[in-house]
Order: structure tokens, then sequence, then C-alpha cells
């Protein structure tokens, strides 16, 4: 009798690990998800919150059904708790706003500036064919990855080769990267509209040089 309850503990607490576990994966994910879809921090917590309690009710059920002998209130109450230290983790982790210090890489000697309409600056190089050569209709605009990153000086070397091709040749800092840094972006920043900045920077600049 001994041994079998003994057991029993043994997986409630194995239960109470992995449970927790997997609520804690799950509800991250999810706020993460919900962030790609929304920026909307209100929405973001309760889907989250919601899951994270969900999974943590489901756990603490599991457990004291193992554990025998604990309060019939004691689930819910310990599901709350951990739901709330949960919150208090996203919002002071993940959600609060902080300073961080970014690098501001140096100028390159070509680098000039086009400034958004909401007066955001983009960096940019370009290289244009040598004197007489016909220009190509189309340019070639390099797009760096990230996020982040910017053209490292390799990728000037590599791509500004095509000028002697007759190619005018775009170089520039995507929003959020390298020279732009004060370009809009958050925790809860859509995907999509940095890629419409970074589009709309693309249309703008490259028939305006």
């Amino acid at each position: 009798m001994a041994l079998s309850r003994s057991v029993a503990r043994l997986a409630a607490l194995l239960v109470a690990l992995l449970g927790m576990t997997v609520s804690l994966a799950l509800g991250l994910l999810s706020a993460f998800e919900t962030a790609k879809a929304t920026p909307r921090t209100g929405l973001l917590m309760a889907v989250a919150v919601l899951i994270f309690f969900a999974g943590s009710w489901l756990t603490c059920t599991t457990v004291a059904r193992l554990w025998r002998g604990t309060h019939p209130k004691m689930p819910l109450a310990v599901s709350l708790v951990c739901s709330a230290l949960f919150a208090v983790a996203i919002l002071g982790l993940v959600l609060r706003p902080g300073q961080y210090a970014h690098p501001v890489p140096p100028a390159r000697a070509n680098t000039q500036y086009w400034i958004l309409p909401s007066g955001s600056p983009i960096a940019y190089s370009v290289y244009i064919p040598p004197a007489g050569m016909p220009v190509k209709p189309d340019p070639i605009v390099f797009l760096h990855g990230g996020p982040g990153y910017r053209a490292t000086d390799h990728d000037h070397a590599f791509y500004s080769q095509f000028a002697n091709d007759g190619f005018k040749v775009y170089l520039f800092d995507q929003a959020g990267s390298g020279l732009r840094i004060d370009c809009p972006r958050g925790p809860t920043t859509p995907s999509n509209v940095l890629l419409a900045t970074s589009r709309k920077s693309v249309s703008r600049l490259v028939p305006a040089a």
C-alpha cells in the first residue's frame, strides 16, 4: 500500500513537471503567434494566459488525483497563482519596453539618406555605371538578411561589380537595421508592417535616385 502510494506521488511529480513545462511552452507559443496577427498587447496577454491557465489547471487536476488527500479547490488555486506569475513574467520580461544599446555602424563613403514621410531616415548606397556606359533599365536592389543585420563590406564589394556591366546597384538598410534603428518596431510590431515599410522604401528610393 505504501509502495503504491509512493509510486502514485512520484508519478504526480513527473506529471506536474511535464504538464507545467508544456503549459509554459504553449503559452509562449500562443503569445508569439498572436503577436504575428495583431499588435494589441491586451489580446496577446489574454490568449497567452488563457492557454497557460487551461494547461496548468489540467495538470493540477491530474496531479491532485494522483497525490490524493488534497483540498478540492487546490488545483484551481494553484492554477490561478501560476497563471498570475506567468502574466507578470510576460509583462516584465517580454512586453516591457526596454532600453537596449544599438551600436550604430559607421556610414560608408557613398552613404546617402532619404527621409520617409514619418521622419525616419533610410541609409543607402548606390553604385552607378562608369561614364559613357549605357545604363540598363532594370536596377539591382540588394535586400540584406536580418533581423537587425545590414549589408556587409563583402556584399558591397560583390554587388558593386554589377555597375561595370551597366546596372545601377542599390544596397540599403531595411526597417530597424543598420543605420535605420529609429524605425517603428517592438515586440508586437507585425512583420507585415516592417515588410511594407521596406517595399515602400524600394519603390520610392530606386526611381528617385
